[in-house]
């Protein structure tokens, strides 16, 4: 160690003593003779940082641990030697073309370094968002298309930001840049209004998730089911087959129902009988609508009454539960019991009621 240091020693004084009939070189050499040191020394603080952050994350088994050590892991070795270029140039105190050169250099190297780690952490949060708000049962080729324009959209800001920002400290007036830009994207947005209502739109489609592909929705009077969602239109394919196109904009403007959502449905139907049914019978059909219903599964029961005395019948109106939003079972289930009181009833000696007229005929 004694020895490293009287070299260094020497050296310095050689370096001095050299300079003393050119002092305009002593500052070039003192640049030369610390590049070295400074570039060992930043890659070896480099791969001790890596290696800790490395070890830690791997202890740690954290997905944000493992970001921050991949994320010094993936810094370019090259920017390490730039900024040993710039900060040589500044100890040692060199100025004129060069230090303004290394000035430019190491700020380029260190921009780009810091979009792409910031690009790394968007990433990193679209795919938690993905995650955490996706089915695992729904396969990524199914994943609307928008996610990958939202990360295309904060890149263009990312790097659109970053210029700017280069040029600012390059001496460059961005005032008159910004507001010619500003009247630019005015202008634009204008002439893209519709289009760029539907992108917004899907944006918000994507975000708030109110239906996905291969939910069953009613749109109006249309109902379909969501074939796939575009930047600009959703796909919908309709009960008679064909497809129906609808704008994103329109879709986040109108009510939409979503039977995929549905966990269980609410079902209240009416039968009539004739007015000739003895009253023990009227008394006992509800009891029997009750027996057929609790008989299927998949249904809650929840009432059966005779609600009314109508021209030509008396009507019992029931509601049940089908504890599924699908449409076709509840459409089994109905017919089941639709069957089940058909034969209760004839069993029974019940007459179903349809439209009659009695005439009286007076002399």
């Amino acid at each position: 160690m004694e020895t490293v240091m009287l070299f260094i020693v020497s050296a310095q004084n050689f370096i001095k003593e050299f300079s003393l009939a050119h002092k305009h070189i002593y500052p070039y050499l003192l640049f030369l003779a610390m590049l070295i040191p400074f570039i060992c020394g930043c890659l070896i603080l480099h791969f001790i940082i890596v290696k800790r952050f490395i070890s830690w994350s791997k202890r740690v088994q954290s997905p944000v641990a493992s970001l921050i050590a991949e994320l010094f892991k993936g810094i370019n070795l090259l920017f390490y030697f730039v900024l040993s270029l710039y900060l040589d140039s500044q100890i040692s105190g060199i100025k004129g073309f060069l230090e303004r050169a290394l000035f430019v250099f190491f700020l380029l190297f260190c921009v780009f370094e810091c979009v792409r780690i910031l690009e790394k952490v968007i990433l990193f949060l679209i795919h938690q968002y993905f995650s955490k708000n996706i089915e695992s049962d729904q396969p990524e080729s199914d994943r609307p298309v928008i996610g990958g324009w939202i990360t295309i959209l904060l890149k263009t800001i990312l790097w659109t930001l970053a210029l700017l920002f280069v040029l600012n400290n390059l001496g460059v007036k961005i005032t008159a840049l910004a507001a010619s830009l500003g009247v630019t994207s005015i202008a634009v947005a204008f002439a893209l209004q519709s289009i760029l209502s539907d992108i917004f739109s899907s944006i918000s489609i994507y975000l708030d998730r109110p239906f996905k592909e291969n939910d069953l929705i009613v749109i109006g009077n249309d109902m379909g089911v969501v074939q796939k969602i575009g930047i600009k239109t959703t796909r919908l394919r309709t009960m008679q087959g064909e497809e129906l196109i609808v704008s994103n904009h329109e879709l986040t403007s109108v009510r939409i129902r979503n039977f995929k959502q549905m966990e269980k449905r609410r079902i209240v139907f009416t039968v009539g009988v004739m007015y000739s049914t003895q009253t023990d019978q009227v008394r006992a059909i509800p009891g029997y609508i009750k027996q057929i219903i609790e008989a299927q599964e998949m249904t809650e029961f929840d009432r059966s009454h005779f609600s009314k005395l109508a021209d030509y019948a008396l009507i019992f109106e029931t509601a049940y539960y089908v504890t599924s939003g699908d449409y076709a079972l509840y459409m089994d289930v109905q017919q089941a019991i639709n069957l089940g009181i058909m034969e209760k009833f004839r069993d029974e000696g019940i007459g179903f009621a349809f439209p009659t007229q009695t005439i009286h005929l007076e002399k």
